[in-house]
């Protein structure tokens, strides 16, 4: 039996798990990413890769040593960075460490083959659309979720309440898999945090978080930054999500867009998430936020290569930016720190204006 996994990707592991379970696949999601899978992923990768690769490796060695995962899927892109050759080189590492586990590295122009080799398409066009749908509707509510946690935790009261009400309909989210009541959970989840007791004179300050896309997701690997932010009393925005990157794929005028928005600073993609995170920040100037924070793995070039174009956009808006590279290394203390510096700065600023 097929026995599928793939890497942890913050909350949207709910939503490849729907996936393939409504494809006829048996799914075993990788444990959650700990210090002990990021130490497996480092053994065994090079030395000087980016710390996604090494997660994701931690994530896979997990599944199949733990789990008994005899495939493994993840999610590739078309850009100039090292992802491009992601997959190549993880299948290479674990057919060296003699697991005969294939890979299959999903982006726009392979994804049909790679369906096929699957046997996705031995299931009737119903069950797939069926399927598909399924999967985009739990992806809609992941989001929905995450969007009102990053609104009510800086206004919560009792501390706490926004992340017990988050992991409740998560876990529900998870185990709901009937378009019908998934239509009814949508309206559990509205209520379930507008009952949410707030103080309604509080303003918190507006954080957008911009960077490559994989950090933005994992709470492990940026250490759970939105939650730090709130609980500082920050509204956390992102626009860089799973959506977004179906969006772009299947709606190529959105990317136009942003090209557009970007090219007075940055006229070419330089790969990756880099000329997202310009254009974002140039709209996070223009709707008036009060900070960005820029997440990025420590030595990816694309978010390098943009970091001194961030710098000036941040000098010229007088819009504050902290940029954070993050790897193995980096200890939640300390990032912490940086944060509690950055809001008490933005407030700091505010008060004197």
């Amino acid at each position: 039996m097929t026995k599928i996994t793939f890497p942890n990707m913050g909350n949207y592991q709910i939503v490849f798990k729907a996936l393939f379970e409504n494809l006829g696949f048996k799914v075993v999601p990788p444990p959650k990413t700990s210090k002990r899978s990021v130490e497996k992923g480092i053994a065994y990768s090079p030395e000087f890769i980016c710390f996604p690769f090494k997660v994701c490796m931690g994530n896979y060695i997990q599944s199949i040593e733990e789990k008994g995962a005899n495939t493994i899927v993840m999610l590739d892109t078309q850009g100039e960075c090292r992802f491009q050759y992601f997959g190549r080189l993880q299948q290479k590492i674990l057919d060296d460490l003699g697991y005969d586990v294939p890979l299959f590295s999903f982006n726009a122009k392979n994804t049909l083959g790679c369906l096929r080799k699957l046997g996705i398409f031995k299931n009737s066009p119903w069950r797939i659309t069926r399927a598909v749908w399924i999967a985009w509707q739990k992806l809609r509510l992941v989001e929905l979720i995450e969007d009102l946690s990053w609104k009510m935790r800086p206004r919560e009261i009792k501390v706490g309440k926004t992340g017990k009400v988050m992991s409740k309909y998560l876990d529900i989210l998870d185990k709901t898999n009937s378009l019908v009541k998934l239509r009814r959970l949508k309206r559990k989840i509205l209520t379930a945090f507008s009952d949410i007791e707030i103080d309604k004179d509080r303003e918190p300050l507006k954080i957008g978080v911009i960077g490559e896309m994989y950090v933005i997701l994992e709470s492990y690997v940026h250490r759970d930054t939105d939650v730090v932010l709130g609980n500082l009393g920050a509204e956390v925005h992102k626009v860089v999500r799973a959506s977004t990157a179906v969006t772009h794929t299947l709606e190529p005028w959105q990317r136009k867009h942003l090209s557009n928005l970007a090219r007075p600073y940055l006229k070419s993609t330089v790969g990756g998430h880099g000329l997202d995170s310009v254009a974002h920040m140039l709209e996070y100037a223009k709707e008036g936020f009060d900070g960005v924070v820029h997440l990025a793995p420590f030595g990816c070039m694309p978010e390098t290569t943009v970091r001194p174009i961030l710098t000036q956009i941040s000098q010229e808006k007088n819009l504050p930016l902290l940029s954070l590279s993050l790897d193995e290394q980096s200890a939640e203390a300390g990032i912490q720190t940086r944060l509690e510096a950055f809001i008490d700065l933005i407030k700091d600023k505010k008060t004197k204006k």
